[in-house]
């Protein structure tokens, strides 16, 4: 009986262990129970003790590969290259699959596919002391599809959100930049004609108040800076009409003051030839229009023509003291600024004067500055006086910064205020203007004063 079951041979070539893959069991009375079986040769004598068969039923292998999870799987158990156990597989198929176990009889456990399917990827798992081999091939699509689906998914959600970003960062953008935009909108309706109108923002935030508010200051500087300049010419071509005025025919009375001089000259006397002289040249330097701007060295030679004219009326009873240091007399100043200062001494402060006269002009200069102290030692100004001439100028100061109309102010008087003002349109409030009372002798004390500028041109300021 032995003899004739399926596995003797087998044993016979072998010597040895053998698993037997299914076969009908002989041995029970159901001929058509599937069975495999280990048989192991029992050596020891001269023929061997026999041989022991363990027999296990075919079905616990099926179902242990009938799992829910392995539906679609093809699996192919090897047996010492004998097959074991199959499913879904063609005989074609396995004669490839042969072929890929003689790759990896010496590993555990890989992954691989056939060259010639793609789309499949294959388990194995090899047992080398049982020489037991186990294919498990799967099918890549239904493998990535998962993947597929969770990859698609991700890219999906990616794009979701990078649109609801997308449409979060604009509309936010929107709400931040629509105040700018409201802004820029009505500022590029600005224009030198609507420089004093309002901006009124209706959704707005703080930032974009104070920047509006900080737009609105500059409006408004620019604004009064233009009114102010727009006055300065004004101001300008006033004088420049009355300066015109006062040249109507001036050779007229450089002809008299010749004929007075020629005729000095005929009876001799000297003085009316030097009076006539120190006139012409102080008519010629007042009348002239070709510059409102001169020096101080010019201004110093028409008080000094003017104090000579002074000294031939009161003789011995006037002395004058003329003192300039050699840095300041090249500094520009506006136009008859001194003589009108020492005017005002022989006008007002030698009024009620029984004494000698005195007058004394200092030109120096001092931490880069110039100044000019015009004083004398007549009766000096009132305290009324004082506060009167500093309250107008004030109101001068106080009508150039803020555009007003000086009252009672006029061009064509040229005296303390109209000094100030001609020294202010000049030196755009960066200057020395003082008056006083001298604390030695009680006269007059006038200081003027100014930043030295080595290339100051005219018009400049």
């Amino acid at each position: 009986m032995i003899n004739k079951t399926k596995w003797f041979t087998l044993s016979e070539k072998v010597q040895g262990n053998i698993i037997i893959p299914q076969y009908y069991d002989p041995w029970r009375d159901d001929k058509n129970v599937k069975v495999f079986s280990k048989v192991r040769f029992l050596g020891g004598y001269e023929n061997g003790l026999g041989y022991i068969e363990v027999q296990m039923l075919y079905s616990n292998i099926e179902n242990i590969f009938n799992d829910e999870s392995l539906k679609n799987v093809k699996i192919l158990m090897t047996a010492d290259k004998n097959v074991f156990y199959a499913r879904n597989i063609s005989e074609t198929e396995m004669k490839d699959y042969y072929k890929l176990l003689s790759k990896f009889t010496n590993v555990e456990i890989d992954f691989s596919s056939l060259d010639k399917n793609d789309n499949e990827l294959i388990a194995i798992r090899y047992l080398p002391k049982q020489k037991i081999a186990i294919f498990l091939i799967f099918d890549r699509t239904l493998i990535e599809r998962p993947l597929k689906i969770s990859r698609n998914s991700v890219l999906l959600f990616g794009l979701l959100i990078i649109f609801i970003s997308l449409f979060f960062i604009y509309f936010m953008t929107n709400q931040f930049t629509k105040p700018i935009r409201e802004l820029k909108s009505k500022v590029d309706k600005i224009n030198i004609n609507n420089l004093s109108q309002r901006i009124v923002l209706e959704n707005t935030n703080d930032e974009i108040k104070a920047l509006n508010k900080a737009f609105q200051n500059l409006l408004d500087r620019l604004n009064e800076a233009i009114n102010k300049e727009m006055k300065y010419k004004l101001l300008q071509m006033k004088a420049n009409l009355e300066a015109l005025q006062a040249q109507v025919n001036p050779h007229f009375i450089y002809n008299i003051l010749n004929i007075i001089s020629h005729r000095g000259l005929l009876n001799k006397d000297k003085e009316i030839c030097e009076i006539c002289s120190s006139l012409a040249s102080m008519l010629r330097y007042s009348t002239s229009a070709s510059s409102r701007i001169a020096t101080l060295k010019d201004e110093v030679e028409h008080v000094r023509n003017y104090l000579n004219l002074m000294k031939k009326r009161y003789e011995d009873k006037l002395e004058y003291f003329i003192e300039f240091q050699e840095e300041v007399l090249n500094q520009k100043v506006p136009k008859l600024i001194l003589q009108p200062i020492v005017e005002n001494s022989f006008t007002h402060g030698f009024e009620n004067k029984t004494d000698k006269m005195k007058v004394w002009i200092k030109g120096y200069e001092k931490d880069n500055w110039w100044y000019v102290e015009v004083k004398d030692n007549g009766q000096g100004f009132d305290d009324e006086a004082l506060i009167n001439i500093k309250r107008e100028i004030e109101n001068i100061k106080r009508s150039f910064n803020y555009n007003e109309e000086i009252e009672g102010f006029e061009i064509g008087k040229i005296g303390l205020l109209n000094t100030y003002a001609r020294m202010m349109i000049f030196y755009k409030n960066k200057f020395v203007f003082d008056i006083g009372n001298s604390n030695e002798n009680g006269g007059a004390v006038v200081l003027l004063g100014g930043e030295i500028e080595v290339n100051r041109e005219e018009g400049e300021r």
